[in-house]
């Protein structure tokens, strides 16, 4: 799971469910997109806070990206942009558009 994970490579949902069940913490953010993609918001939610709880970058900006999606631009922001901090360029790119939100509310 973890090779396939930090790679990029495709993971099945059912292998990404058995992962995340076992504890794995790239399996619980692949398991949590995945719902997500398929319209299981609240369920995809759930894994992703299991992931972000063990520190996962990429559980943070998926978590914050379904908060930015809902409009809950507060929320988004504390989880991404520890991340973007880093340097994760993909975080960056979500705070930037959490901030040109943010301006077309005003």
């Amino acid at each position: 799971m973890r090779a396939a994970y930090d790679d990029g490579h495709p993971i099945s949902m059912q292998d990404a469910a058995r992962a995340a069940e076992s504890g794995s913490v790239q399996g619980m953010v692949v398991y949590g997109i995945g719902l997500g993609n398929v319209g299981r918001d609240a369920e995809a939610e759930g894994w992703l806070r299991r992931s972000v709880s063990h520190g996962d970058p990429m559980g943070s900006v998926a978590l914050g990206t379904m908060y930015l999606d809902r409009g809950d631009l507060d929320e988004a922001e504390s989880l991404i942009r520890p991340v973007a901090e880093s340097g994760d360029e993909g975080a960056r790119e979500a705070l930037t558009e959490i901030e040109e939100r943010r301006a077309r509310r005003r």
